[in-house]
């Protein structure tokens, strides 16, 4: 190669390292979709350590969500019977921000999730599942979906009314979660015996009925581990959260791509502690650890971290 092509060639290569490394730095950008490394993610949990109190506008408390705009701050909510509203608390109870929602009546709101406005959508999203059915009455449901408010303030925002129908008969739910890649919302139905049987919902929208699409049944050895209450999907999009009344379970599959491939792990119980009605879980937003709440004001708030890896020899502890 002659001098001048190596030289002509030097700029090129100089502004291919560059976008190159812009996006190694994007990628690492808390709220993006991209998986975040090995490193980044718990091998054990440490036990769950009280942080603090349900405050009282929050006796209902229904679900939880970190934030991926701000730091340190989880979504929640109340569920049937309150005032259509979205919260921002810290892990120790405090509220930063009490939100009017307009737009819609709720009927029984019972989870909430965060993750992309849409498939590919680089901007963050709410989302509430007013999806609750304690007598089987209702064939269709709805989702509530609005941007992340950008700042912690008490000022009213509108949400967009995203309907479905069940495809075979009405649902008890009280857990959905948004794939963090493909922005697709995952329920999970409330059963006896089993951890729920999951729906996908695709082609959500205003002033359109999407139809929820069955996956499979989440079937844990343990027998006493039914009625779901609370779901929650790891921001590497490998793992999954799942809240029962007396446990506390994870899916993992390292190198998933779909939120469906981590649906057939095996799920491994984590440690929690007992609350009274133990019914909202959160991963942080950075994955290394997870909040657990409970309905009724004053009630206890635990976060687990990272634990430090035991050599017990097991390949189910590790991811």
């Amino acid at each position: 190669m002659t001098r001048a092509r190596t030289v002509w060639l030097l700029p090129v290569a100089r502004a291919l390292v560059c976008v190159l490394v812009a996006a190694g730095v994007s990628a690492a950008l808390p709220g993006t979709s991209e998986a975040s490394p090995d490193s980044d993610r718990c091998v054990q949990y440490d036990r769950p350590e009280r942080t603090g109190d349900v405050p009282d506008a929050l006796h209902e408390l229904s679900g939880l969500a970190a934030s991926r705009l701000h730091d340190g701050v989880f979504w929640a909510h109340n569920d049937s019977g309150n005032d259509f509203e979205l919260f921002a608390i810290e892990a120790g109870g405090r509220i930063r921000a009490r939100i009017p929602l307009e737009g819609a009546r709720a009927r029984d709101i019972e989870d909430v999730a965060v993750g992309p406005c849409d498939t590919g959508a680089s901007e963050s999203c709410v989302y509430l599942g007013d999806v609750g059915d304690n007598r089987y009455r209702h064939h269709e449901a709805r989702i509530y979906r609005l941007p992340e408010p950008p700042t912690l303030d008490d000022r009213p925002r509108t949400v967009d009314v995203l309907p479905f129908r069940w495809p075979d008969r009405p649902h008890n739910v009280e857990a959905i979660a948004v794939d963090p890649r493909s922005g697709a919302v995952f329920l999970w139905t409330k059963e006896p015996n089993s951890l729920g049987i999951v729906y996908r919902l695709t082609g959500l929208r205003t002033g359109h009925t999407a139809t929820a699409q069955r996956i499979r049944e989440i079937d844990p050895d343990a027998a006493a581990a039914g009625l779901t209450t609370g779901v929650d999907v790891h921001p590497s999009g490998e793992r999954i959260l799942l809240r029962t009344y007396g446990q506390l379970w994870e899916l993992r599959r390292p190198g998933a791509t779909r939120l469906e491939d981590v649906l057939e792990a095996e799920p491994e119980p984590l440690p929690t502690r007992r609350q009274p009605q133990s019914e909202a879980v959160a991963y942080h937003r950075d994955g290394r650890g997870y909040l657990v709440g409970t309905e009724g004001a004053g009630g206890p708030l635990y976060t687990a971290g990272c634990a430090p890896p035991r050599e017990t020899g097991s390949s189910r502890s590790s991811s």
